[in-house]
């Protein structure tokens, strides 16, 4: 037994001695040797950068080629200036790349340690010379030399050492011309301060006005602009790039473009007392024209393209939104042709409730209602044709072919249709208080202008879910009766059948409930099936009083529709035959 512990113990000190061997390990490797492989791999990645620097402690670049030199200096507020060979803003996206290209610059190998003729590598008179000036007045160079004749890259020395380098970079990344770095912008203005656009051109006029947080087209009167057009319109004028600058003052005689510009574009901002403006004069050999601002003598070229989109037609910013009445707001939509009209009431204690008040009273179907407002809120004028109309003839509006009249409050909104276009895909249309006309789709015309027959509600049977207590329906062979008990329903007739299903109860409501006529039948002789009908169902309360009747059967006609009367009306309907067909002619449904 002691012999037994005494083995028990050994190993167990064995144990402990081993794990804490490889704890030691463990330590050692994650301790020392995991940080040390770490910093190695640290100090190869920086050693095999070209310069170690960083880009904002850099104050000047100077870039010197074969036959060209470009100074770049820091202005305030991380901004750049161009010094040489001419004095202008640079470009602060261009310069901030080159900086971070040449940040980020590595080298493969080196090449030479000590070279004894640098011109063997195109370094005595290099390529391409740049020097940084650092904040703490020291300065760091690097010259671009030639490409080595096998393979790609470039050779490089920098002005840490001798050593000549090979990068896999081509140098082309770090050739800059004075275009490239100099600051291109045409306007440089916030557009949410701006509150008045003005484009002048030789034939036309734009003026918009800022009202709220939408804009107007201001002509003979103010129309409601394209708030996406003119936020377009914005951004190309902010984004509009200088195609090529004009630094000799005997290429181009001012006064030939200035006196009769070819577009003049004026833009006034908010808390700033001065306007910014854009002249646009004549033709350049180099397909775009000769431009400048009042905030400088500096002439410049804006490409055709830039200038195409500003020289628009102002019916392309006017606001394309057909019904400015918001839908929740409209309480009377009137549709007049030259046939009839018909005119729409809302109801003042339901939203969703309508009345047709003319050429009939009746309820409005309120899915086609809400159907109708959604079509209102939804619908887009296609183009405009004309800003302002002088003959209405023209169009079609003398008189206008239909009429869509709209109130809200004491406010009146009208849409006046006239013709169509010769392929009948659009008419010319135009709104009440507006001389613009426009072109609306044929096919929102019809979804806007709803027949009278689409309009009124053609359920044949209304009625409160809540206040029904018995419902029978009668065949010639069987009756069926159900009344309902608190949650439950119970089959009377032609068994009993107690706490059926509760769904089925209500499967018979939602059924009795979607009963639509499709037409009125005026002939006397239609209501003389109505004592033999194929179903006779009553709906009565919970106090024993007939909510209603109805009753369906009679001959088909050629479209399977059956007849029916509600509450022994003399007018009779035509009803689908499905109708009576859903209605549950067997107890065996419920069971």
């Amino acid at each position: 037994m002691e012999a037994t512990s005494f083995v028990i113990k050994m190993k167990f000190k064995e144990t402990f001695y081993l794990a804490c061997l490889l704890v030691g390990i463990a330590a050692y490797y994650f301790g020392i040797e995991k940080p040390a492989e770490k910093e190695k791999i640290l100090q190869q990645e920086l050693s095999s950068n070209v310069l170690s620097f960083k880009k904002d402690d850099v104050q000047k670049i100077e870039l010197k080629g074969n036959d060209s030199s470009i100074l770049l200096a820091k202005a305030k507020s991380e901004n750049w200036n161009l010094l040489e060979p001419v004095q202008a803003k640079g470009d602060l996206d261009a310069i901030n790349l080159l900086l971070a290209r040449m940040e980020s610059l590595q080298f493969t190998r080196i090449v030479d340690e000590a070279p004894k003729d640098p011109e063997l590598f195109g370094l005595k008179n290099p390529f391409l010379k740049t020097t940084l000036f650092l904040s703490d007045n020291n300065k760091k160079i690097i010259n671009f030399g030639d490409n080595p004749p096998i393979g790609s890259g470039v050779y490089l020395s920098t002005s840490d050492s001798d050593r000549v380098l090979l990068s896999n970079d081509s140098r082309d990344d770090f050739i800059k011309s004075v275009y490239e770095l100099r600051d291109k912008t045409v306007l440089s203005f916030n557009d949410k301060k701006l509150k008045k656009i003005k484009i002048e051109g030789e034939v036309k006029t734009i003026q918009l006005e800022k009202e709220g947080e939408g804009w107007e087209l201001i002509q003979k009167e103010k129309h409601k602009a394209d708030l996406s057009a003119v936020q377009h319109l914005i951004n190309n004028l902010r984004f509009q790039k200088i195609k090529q600058f004009v630094d000799d003052p005997n290429e181009f005689t001012a006064s030939a473009g200035w006196l009769s510009p070819y577009l003049t574009v004026t833009l006034e901002q908010e808390d700033v007392a001065n306007s910014l403006l854009l002249i646009v004069g004549n033709e350049s050999a180099d397909q775009g024209r000769y431009a400048r601002t009042n905030l400088s003598d500096q002439i410049f070229i804006l490409s055709s393209a830039d200038i195409a989109d500003l020289a628009l037609d102002s019916v392309n910013l006017l606001d394309k939104t057909l019904v400015t009445v918001p839908s929740s707001e409209i309480s009377q939509i009137e549709f007049q042709d030259s046939e009839s009209t018909i005119r729409l009431q809302r109801s003042s204690n339901e939203q969703s409730s309508w009345q047709i008040i003319s050429p009939i009273e009746s309820r409005a179907d309120v899915l086609t209602m809400n159907s109708l407002l959604a079509d209102l809120r939804e619908a887009r004028i296609s183009n405009f044709a004309q800003t302002t109309i002088e003959d209405p003839k023209l169009f079609g509006f003398d008189p206008p072919q239909r009429i869509l009249k709209i109130r809200s409050g004491q406010k009146e909104w009208t849409l006046e249709l006239g013709n169509q276009s010769l392929d009948k895909e659009m008419y010319f249309a135009r709104r009440s208080g507006e001389s613009a006309v426009f072109n609306i789709s044929t096919r929102l015309v019809e979804k806007l202008f709803r027949s009278l027959h689409d309009l009124r509600d053609r359920k044949l049977l209304n009625f409160e879910t809540d206040a029904v207590h018995r419902i029978r329906w009668e065949f010639p062979h069987q009756t069926l009766e159900l009344v309902q008990t608190g949650k439950f329903w119970t089959l009377e007739k032609p068994e009993r059948i107690e706490k059926i299903r509760s769904f089925l109860g209500n499967e018979v409501l939602w059924t009795l409930k979607t009963i639509e006529y499709d037409q009125k039948v005026d002939s006397p002789a239609a209501s003389s099936w109505v004592d033999t009908p194929a179903v006779k169902l009553e709906i009565w309360d919970e106090k024993a009083t007939l909510i209603a009747t109805l009753k369906m059967g009679g001959p088909e006609d050629e479209q399977g529709r059956v007849l029916a009367q509600v509450n022994n009306d003399p007018q009779i309907y035509r009803v689908s035959k499905r109708f009576l067909q859903e209605l549950p002619s067997s107890p065996s449904k419920f069971k």
